[in-house]
């Protein structure tokens, strides 16, 4: 659902209503299932109340707001599926992959070989951009807002043991 998700937003610069839906449906059976779901909707809370601070933030300013719609809907969702302990990581891991989503384009991809014989693996490789950042850009958050979810999941996993 994430690949699709990101995908959608790559193509389209926006990550649909309906898919956000379905993921959060995803997400609340997974997680009603296997925890306790108070820290879960804490952290959702407090990932939309930083949000809105940040919105509220920027139209006061008469600023553009770099996140779209599809982004702020996203996030506490994602934040929902972590739980409380791993937001902090979730933060750090969601500005420093905007970041470089910002700094680079990922439109180029490279072919590798693959370990086994005969198997290529396609690689998104980013080149930064000699411009370097400028308020025009419009990045597709959703792809880096996976990446920094997976990232903190598998962070997770590995320091859980």
């Amino acid at each position: 659902m994430g690949l699709w998700i990101s995908w959608v937003d790559l193509k389209r610069r926006q990550v649909p209503n309906g898919l956000l839906i379905s993921l959060g449906i995803l997400i609340l059976v997974g997680t009603v299932t296997n925890t306790f779901l108070v820290p879960h909707f804490i952290a959702a809370g407090l990932t939309f109340a930083l949000l809105y601070a940040v919105v509220v933030f920027f139209l006061y300013r008469k600023q553009s707001l770099i996140l779209g719609g599809g982004d702020l809907k996203l996030m506490p969702l994602l934040a929902f599926a972590l739980g409380l302990h791993n937001l902090p990581v979730f933060f750090v891991l969601s500005g420093i992959m905007g970041l470089l989503g910002v700094w680079t384009k990922t439109s180029t991809s490279a072919v590798f070989p693959g370990l086994a014989p005969g198997s290529h693996s396609v690689v998104l490789v980013p080149r930064v951009k000699p411009e370097g950042f400028s308020k025009n850009v419009q990045t597709p958050f959703a792809p880096f807002l996976f990446a920094a979810f997976f990232l903190t999941q598998l962070l997770d996993r590995l320091y859980a043991s």
